[in-house]
Formats: structure tokens, sequence, C-alpha cells
């Protein structure tokens, strides 16, 4: 009786152990995939904030300005012959 008992319990212990080794190696893979997932996203991220840096810099340069100035709301350099002076009179 005490060697059933005993052989039930270790085939028992042996068949959770093994249960929770593929458990284990389950999550290993799930975690696996989640890590290399959000590695892929944070390089796509470091990528897109690179772009908009250097789009922001871009946008900051004076010739960048004068180009949309001139191209796209239609404004035209001054010369000091078109600037007069106006005075406020009461």
């Amino acid at each position: 009786m005490k060697r059933n008992l005993f052989a039930l319990l270790f085939i028992g212990t042996h068949i959770i152990f093994i249960v929770l080794q593929i458990h284990r190696h389950t999550l290993y893979i799930q975690y696996s995939y989640q890590k290399q997932k959000n590695e892929k996203m944070y390089d796509n991220l470091l990528k897109q904030q690179e772009m908009l840096a250097y789009e922001l810099h871009t946008l900051h340069n004076n010739e960048t300005i004068k180009k949309y100035a001139q191209n796209e709301l239609g404004m035209m350099p001054t010369n000091l012959k078109h600037i007069r002076k106006v005075t406020h009179e009461s």
C-alpha cells in the first residue's frame, strides 16, 4: 500500500512539474514575443522622433520661412522705399 501511494505521489509530482514547465515555457514565449513587439514599436517611435526633430529644425530655417511666405502666402519682400511712417493725429 505504501509503495503504491509513494509511486502515485512520485508520478503525480512529476506530472505537475512537467505541466508547470510547459506553462513556464509558454509564458516565456509569450513575453518574448511581447518584448520583441515593444522593441520594434520603440524603434519606430525613435525614428519618428528623429524625423519630427529634423522637420522642426527645417521649419525654423529662415530660408524655409521665406519660401513659405512667398509661395504659400503670396508675400513679397519689402524695400525701404515701400515703408512709410504712420502718425497718429487726434
